[in-house]
């Protein structure tokens, strides 16, 4: 076993094990703009989905307000992405979640190379090598999905 799977067997996810439902369209959606060579916003992945994580707002089904992102919005939704990474990677040695994006940079958020740096796959976090490492997650996402139909 690599060191980062190691290190993603030993991560103790908070929220995405809880709502199975809401990880497999997370990952769906994801998957299906990566079949179409694309990328997709925060906001666009989890647009509609009714969230129902028995931890979270007592249980009661919720959505993410894409207009007004809370502190738990972010992490809920972080947990989720890196589970999915997880699986990604376990499965096909890519982190998908390197094909969420925000709105206005048209980038992963800076938590994401920073959990990439905490797993020791990415060196540093200096602009080029943060670009050159997204660029090859992407790369290997978008050639890998158009060659296998699920996650």
């Amino acid at each position: 076993m690599d060191s980062t799977l190691a290190k993603l067997h030993e991560v103790q996810w908070r929220w995405a094990t809880q709502d199975p439902a809401s990880q497999q369209e997370i990952e769906r959606r994801i998957g299906e703009r990566a079949r179409k060579q694309g990328l997709i916003t925060y906001s666009d992945l989890v647009r509609d989905i009714d969230f129902e994580i028995p931890s979270v707002n007592e249980g009661r089904p919720f959505r993410i307000d894409v207009h007004d992102w809370s502190i738990l919005d972010r992490a809920v939704l972080g947990d989720l992405l890196g589970y999915t990474s997880s699986r990604s990677y376990q499965k096909a040695g890519f982190m998908i979640s390197a094909l969420v994006v925000n709105r206005d940079e048209f980038a992963p958020s800076w938590h994401f190379f920073e959990w990439m740096k905490q797993l020791d796959v990415l060196p540093d976090t200096n602009e080029q090598t943060v670009l050159a490492f997204w660029a090859d997650q992407v790369h290997q996402a978008h050639v890998w999905f158009g060659k296998h139909r699920h996650l």
